[in-house]
């Protein structure tokens, strides 16, 4: 126990054997001025009292110092969780005052004896804790409009080519000279894709427009996706910027399994957002959700 806690006990034990003397009744002989035999009784039973008075003092200090330490305790590792989590969302300066407090709350944790320093740390963490949240609130709140917007947008580009005349979709199209392959291979390599075309592309397809993708930077089509500009601009479109869909979602996601079992589903939203009509797979607001999502560079699961 250390000399503050000695101090609690001295002054308890002054206040036992004031309260002890203040009881003795005056004796009339004494007062009478006959001897009178010391009362040593009362000091006795005052210093009986010490180890009890001390036992107590250091159980509640015990007590006291592991209920603070707990809370801080509790603290520490919300800070740590909320420094991991920030990185990015929160500025540098303040995930850096985070982590400062945090030590230094942690320190008392383990090595503080005194039970008023663990809630004056507790008060400065928790306000370094706070700012932290304030930012990375702010920052979810601008990155969620962001992504709304790059959808709005992808959304309105996609009303629009699908408002446009089919002779007109094309980047000069037949009109200057391109023939439907170069058109449909022109709209792969907008997107860094090019083609691999097939009469049964990855086995499947034979005399149908149909297309794969088997990862790196290639997409399968079959040549049916050529046969007219009506093929082309159709169908061919539709099937080149789905495939071209599944490759940047393997870039952007590392895989082409976006939504699970509703890839496919998610894969067509996603081509949508890019222009094209879909192949067929359908899509539901939570597969549109997904792929504006992805759209945005954020892959959710599904």
């Amino acid at each position: 126990m250390g000399f503050k806690h000695l101090r609690y006990a001295a002054g308890i034990l002054g206040i036992a054997l004031a309260a002890t003397v203040a009881s003795v009744p005056i004796d009339t002989a004494a007062a009478a001025g006959a001897p009178v035999h010391a009362q040593e009784t009362s000091w006795t039973h005052a210093m009986n009292q010490l180890p009890e008075l001390t036992r107590e003092i250091e159980a509640r200090h015990v007590v006291a110092l592991a209920d603070a330490k707990t809370s801080l305790r509790a603290d520490v590792r919300t800070a740590d969780d909320l420094f991991d989590s920030s990185k990015g969302k929160a500025t540098d300066e303040s995930r850096r005052a985070l982590k400062v407090e945090s030590n230094r709350a942690y320190s008392l944790v383990i090595l503080s004896d005194d039970e008023t320093a663990p809630p004056v740390e507790q008060v400065q963490l928790k306000a370094a804790i706070e700012s932290v949240k304030g930012e990375v609130a702010a920052w979810e709140e601008a990155e969620a409009a962001r992504v709304a917007e790059e959808a709005r947008l992808a959304a309105e580009s996609a009303a629009a080519a699908a408002a446009r005349p089919v002779g007109h979709r094309t980047s000069g199209g037949a009109a200057s000279g391109q023939t439907p392959q170069q058109y449909l291979e022109g709209i792969a390599s907008t997107y860094g894709a090019s083609i691999s075309w097939s009469g049964t592309p990855c086995g499947h397809f034979a005399g149908s427009i149909g297309g794969c993708y088997q990862g790196g930077s290639t997409v399968y089509v079959s040549i049916a996706a050529y046969n007219s500009w009506s093929s082309a601009q159709g169908r061919g479109r539709n099937v080149v910027l789905h495939e071209a869909s599944h490759m940047i979602i393997q870039g952007k996601c590392g895989t082409v399994l976006l939504g699970g079992s509703r890839f496919e589903n998610v894969t067509d939203a996603y081509s949508v957002l890019l222009g094209g009509g879909g192949t067929g797979y359908g899509y539901n607001d939570n597969d549109m959700m997904l792929a504006t999502a992805a759209l945005g560079g954020e892959c959710l699961a599904g």
